[in-house]
């Protein structure tokens, strides 16, 4: 090589290294995040921003013998809760009362997205953008700037003492946040447990008075081919659940790119399937008859996504079995 072709080889290593080394920092960030969602007990109060949607929700997560369980209070003008464990998910409503709706989803804990860190960097950048406050705390500003159409970006503030988020950003493909969630206090420490373990609304789920159980899904084999699974994703969990006074069972797939996560719903056909896009909130659907089952998608990604996963679905023989 050249003395020319050693010195421009330098310096390209010189501009690329600081680029490398940073991104390198957010993803070290994102698995300190990670296991601070996992391990830490803590508790704040948070609001949710979805339009002109704005709902005030208290969060208390602890873990003991390595067990995790968290309670998500709404603070608006409905009492709602909702009590997790690592068994099960009970949603506490002041109109129909107490019902167990089965095991919490694998990728969502509180009011903030879970991630999978060594899966992140196939579908996004991660990106270190600074320092800066929110809540009262140091915070440190990290991005994830998605590498294709499949999925949206995502905005996050860390605490900078424990990891955890303070804010939440879900963007569309402008930038613009579609959801936001942000923490007006947070509280970390020992001490959390101590108001979980005493909350009588909790210990009243835990009783099972008055509780209605939906019927329990279960792991199944996926009697099903996905031909055209966006890059990225992963299968997650493969689940099944027999419908009462209906006849058959509703199959629920779940696949994950470590940051968004998209369920696809399969069963018999009812009288008022999707057909086609919806959207709730940052929530989008696409639904379709497959031969004869509906499969209804649903997820915070793109409904380009949404229409990949149902679109490449093919039934293996048993699928109606």
């Amino acid at each position: 090589m050249t003395p020319a072709g050693r010195r421009w080889r330098a310096a390209a290593l010189l501009w690329l290294l600081p680029g490398a080394a940073a991104a390198d920092e957010a993803m070290g960030w994102l698995a300190r995040m990670d296991q601070a969602l996992r391990e830490l007990n803590y508790e704040g109060r948070f609001v949710y921003v979805q339009g002109r949607t704005v709902e005030a929700l208290h969060l208390v997560h602890t873990v003991r013998d390595g067990r995790e369980r968290e309670r998500l209070t709404s603070l608006n003008d409905a009492a709602r809760e909702v009590v997790r464990d690592e068994d099960a998910t009970t949603c506490i409503m002041p109109d129909i009362g107490t019902v167990s709706v089965g095991p919490r989803h694998p990728h969502r804990r509180g009011g903030v997205v879970r991630l999978e860190p060594e899966q992140v960097g196939e579908a996004y950048e991660a990106r270190l953008d600074g320092r800066g406050r929110v809540a009262g705390r140091s915070a440190v500003f990290i991005s994830l700037q998605p590498r294709d159409k499949f999925r949206y970006g995502y905005r996050l503030a860390l605490d900078d003492a424990s990891a955890l988020p303070l804010r939440t950003e879900l963007l569309d493909d402008a930038g613009v946040p579609l959801v936001q969630t942000l923490f007006v206090e947070l509280r970390v420490g020992a001490d959390v447990r101590q108001g979980l373990d005493a909350d009588p609304t909790v210990a009243a789920a835990e009783s099972g008075g008055g509780q209605r159980a939906v019927p329990a899904m279960r792991e199944a084999p996926l009697p099903w081919d996905f031909t055209d699974v966006p890059p990225g994703f992963r299968l997650a969990t493969a689940t099944r659940r027999a419908l009462p006074g209906v006849g058959g069972e509703l199959q629920h797939v779940v696949f994950s790119d470590g940051v968004a996560s998209v369920s696809i719903y399969i069963g018999a056909p009812g009288g008022h399937d999707l057909a086609g896009e919806a959207t709730v909130g940052p929530v989008n659907a696409f639904g379709a008859r497959i031969g004869e089952f509906q499969a209804t998608a649903l997820g915070e990604v793109p409904p380009s996504t949404l229409k990949a996963f149902v679109g490449g679905l093919r039934a293996q023989p048993e699928a109606g079995r």
